[in-house]
Parts: structure tokens; C-alpha cells; sequence
């Protein structure tokens, strides 16, 4: 099995490894396995780049989704409202849901006081 090695911070891949089992994740760098179609689009994206320059994970592969169903605690709920409500102007429902970690809907239902 093939694994993308991916720089955490910058989310580019910096080699492909072959190995029978998932290598182990450590703070600097994550394994994310990698199919035959997306080395295929790896190779594709990193011969289209400049020389010396990465290919970012998430031009292989789809971006994981954030998911509807979140469970918040009361408290969490309070929390993410009271920062909805003060952030609603000046950042965007995407931003709010990725740092909340919960759904654009979710966050479009505080903002219409549901």
C-alpha cells in the first residue's frame, strides 16, 4: 500500500512510501493513504508545479467535510452563539463553522436566531 507523507503545517505532500501497514503519525507529519487514481493526480499536479515547489494534499484529494451532525454540549452551544453573534460581521458562516468545527448550516441557523 502507498502512503502520501504530508507536512502537517503546510499540507504538502513531500514523498510517497509504500509499506504493508499505515506508518505511524507523528506531530510533524501525517500518512494519508494514497490509491492508485490519486498517485496518478499526485504525479499529474507535481509535474504541472514549479520546480522545487510541493503539491498541497487537498489538490489530490477531496477536502474532508465537516460534519452535519455535531453534537454540542449547552455549554458549547452558548459558546459557539455568543462567538457567532460577535464574529457574524466580520468573518464569513465557512470560517466560523471550520474554527467551530461544526456545520455552515448550523451556524446560518444561530445567525436566524433558530
Amino acid at each position: 500500500m502507498n502512503y502520501f507523507v504530508v507536512h502537517r503545517a503546510s499540507n504538502s505532500i513531500v514523498r510517497i512510501v509504500a509499506s504493508s501497514r499505515q506508518p505511524s503519525s507523528t506531530d510533524e507529519y501525517k500518512f494519508v493513504q494514497a490509491t492508485d487514481g490519486y498517485m496518478n493526480l499526485f504525479y499529474e499536479r507535481q509535474r504541472q508545479a514549479a520546480k522545487g515547489q510541493f503539491v498541497d494534499l487537498y489538490s489530490v484529494i477531496p477536502k474532508p467535510k465537516i460534519s452535519e451532525t455535531i453534537l454540542l454540549s449547552e455549554s458549547d452551544r452558548e459558546e459557539l452563539t455568543e462567538y457567532v453573534h460577535k464574529h457574524k460581521d466580520r468573518e464569513t458562516v465557512q470560517r466560523m463553522s471550520w474554527i467551530w468545527r461544526v456545520s455552515e448550516r448550523e451556524v446560518n441557523r444561530i445567525i436566524k436566531g433558530q
